[in-house]
């Protein structure tokens, strides 16, 4: 996509822009100027903004605070090379041919029309994981995710992932803890945060293991995780790939999101 935004016009070759990622964050990106001229307040030749403030000004984004929005936008430093060339991204993008997203039309109407208004033509094809094939080995597998799936009872474990970025306060994290040790339930909690590993209940995780009720895993590969037939329930932060992952059927069963 930064590629995309710098191409020697004169070369007239047809240029697309492919977006992986939340729509939203795009719109945050293509919306930088008005944002900045609306939150970022010069106080003696430093910058400050409100964190608080919520983009009430753009569409789709009214119920987004500035502390939510991408860095490099308003929060981060904006003279760095990575947030001027976000910015430069983010003129350039309408000059290109064509913008592939990787999301569905009528998913969000706002959005459609917001993308239709910046770009000459608007390509929504759905979520990209669709086009892989199915992998299956164990490299793709290394702590044993799906053999232990093997293992349980249909629709029996609960699938815990927060992915890599968003972690719960240490309070919802014990209470998740202590609701799973309460109910007995199995489970599988993809956990690559050793702080948030830290908060939980002393025992807790030694416990499950010992018994067999519960996994705890680094990464695990989600898309086999939630199609095996042990999955019962998903437990995420409602980010965007695994809403996407939920509208593709990929997982049948109920998905429980808690808000971060």
């Amino acid at each position: 996509m930064l590629l995309c935004g710098r191409p020697e016009i004169s070369l007239k070759i047809c240029r697309v822009a492919l977006w992986t990622s939340a729509s939203e964050s795009l719109i945050a990106h293509l919306h930088t100027d008005l944002i900045r001229s609306t939150i970022l307040v010069a106080d003696q030749g430093s910058v400050s903004h409100e964190n608080n403030k919520t983009l009430d000004f753009i569409p789709c984004l009214s119920k987004y605070s500035v502390s939510k929005i991408p860095e490099g936008i308003v929060t981060g430093d904006l003279h760095s090379r990575f947030s001027i060339a976000l910015h430069g991204m983010a003129q350039n993008l309408p000059r290109t041919n064509a913008a592939v997203m990787a999301t569905f039309e009528d998913l969000d109407r706002t959005v459609d029309e917001i993308f239709r208004s910046k770009f000459k033509t608007y390509l929504p094809i759905g979520p990209l994981h669709l086009l892989f094939p199915k992998i299956n080995n164990s490299t793709a597998d290394p702590h044993g995710c799906i053999a232990w799936l093997d293992k349980q009872d249909a629709e029996s474990v609960v699938y815990i992932a927060f992915g890599t970025v968003a972690t719960p306060p240490s309070s919802e994290l014990i209470a998740l803890a202590e609701g799973l040790d309460e109910t007995n339930v199995r489970f599988l909690w993809s956990l690559n945060n050793e702080k948030a590993r830290s908060v939980l209940p002393p025992g807790f995780m030694d416990r499950a293991e010992q018994t067999g009720r519960g996994l705890f895993v680094s990464w695990a590969p989600q898309l086999e995780v939630l199609r095996h037939v042990a999955a019962g329930l998903f437990v995420g932060h409602g980010g965007c790939k695994k809403v996407r992952l939920a509208a593709c059927r990929w997982f049948a069963g109920p998905f429980l999101v808690i808000i971060l």
